[in-house]
């Protein structure tokens, strides 16, 4: 589920496993709370998804599916990804800030909310303690992230096809941390286990200790929270659902939308690359020399002076808002000229 396109494959698996959960429980069994296993699911396909993306953008800038598809979303929702892209020495995106979230990200707060979310699946009390500590590491992130979007939104949403809109739709799903702090810090604590081989919530002192015992309610949930995990509960699913679901089509969607099948994918990036530097000679090398910029190499973008920016103390770019399937009417109208002059000019027999 947080591998994009295959996402949509993994979902029904993963609602008929919670399926089998609800019998279980129902039937008297013991297994771990469902609201542990939303939790748990969803910071891993958030933390995932986020991972995917940023570390693609940091090493894999120069693959062809991630010069189409992600520089796609940058100049469809978040110009960062798309303004002056592949410029820098690492190359990926020129945007100011963005490496720094990158780097911090990769390397420190999603591995770290993984390792977390496994062990809260597992029921273990030191997942459920740093569960807590890489949630507020993730509002920390989405609120510094939502102001460095708004410093910089000339950069940003200049040019954009849904700019400000589309990006909130985008990446609203992502509050996986306002939803599972409420949860974190009111469910009963007992049940996970200090001990390092429970997998589950099986320990007859969880249960016992459990203060909702009696009242027909989800293990580590209390009466006095019970309204609020159940609405937690729903935003979580939706959140999971949406986060899939989205993964899964936007790509395709973008792919569509600039000219796929029509145009394919080298067609597509050298399209972009003539938009985003106001160049009709650029084309998208492929493949790429391998193993490429930073390890060696300059980015492809190094050295072109072509782009259009009204320079200030932040830039504005000035290419233009591209429509549904744009690149393919330019494409043709392009070749259709080129070919016109090559005729004017051949010789005559």
């Amino acid at each position: 589920m947080g591998a994009n396109v295959p996402g949509i494959v993994g979902l029904p698996l993963f609602l008929y496993g919670l399926v089998l959960v609800r019998r279980a429980s129902k039937s008297g069994l013991s297994v771990r709370p469902i609201m542990v296993t939303l939790i748990g699911y969803l910071v891993i396909l958030d933390s995932g998804l986020n991972l995917q993306g940023w570390i693609l953008d940091m090493i894999g800038n120069h693959t062809l599916v991630y010069r189409v598809l992600y520089t796609a979303i940058g100049n469809m929702m978040d110009g960062g990804y798309f303004w002056h892209y592949n410029q820098l020495w690492i190359g990926g995106a020129s945007a100011p800030g963005e490496k720094s979230w990158e780097w911090a990200c990769i390397l420190v707060v999603f591995p770290m909310r993984i390792a977390a979310a496994i062990a809260f699946l597992q029921m273990k009390r030191w997942g459920h303690q740093w569960l807590l500590v890489t949630c507020w590491f993730g509002v920390v992130i989405w609120v510094g992230y939502v102001m460095n979007m708004t410093e910089y939104a000339d950069i940003r949403y200049t040019g954009i096809v849904f700019p400000v809109l589309g990006w909130w739709i985008f990446d609203i799903m992502y509050v996986t941390p306002f939803l599972a702090i409420p949860y974190l810090h009111t469910v009963n604590r007992e049940i996970f286990s200090d001990n390092e081989n429970s997998t589950s919530a099986s320990s007859a002192d969880g249960e016992s200790s459990d203060e909702s015992a009696g009242d027909d309610l989800p293990m580590g949930t209390t009466k006095q929270w019970a309204g609020m995990h159940k609405w937690l509960k729903r935003g979580i699913m939706l959140c999971l659902v949406g986060l899939v679901i989205e993964g899964s089509f936007t790509l395709p969607f973008l792919a569509i939308w600039y000219g796929y099948p029509t145009l394919g994918f080298r067609d597509i990036c050298s399209e972009l690359m003539k938009v985003r530097y106001n160049n009709e000679s650029l084309e998208c090398r492929y493949p790429y020399p391998f193993p490429g910029p930073p390890i060696s190499g300059a980015p492809e973008g190094a050295g072109i002076t072509t782009a259009k920016d009204q320079w200030g103390i932040q830039p504005v770019p000035e290419y233009p808002r591209l429509g549904f399937r744009e690149l393919v009417r330019i494409h043709d109208q392009r070749i259709a000229r080129q070919k016109a002059e090559h005729n004017a000019t051949a010789p005559h027999p």
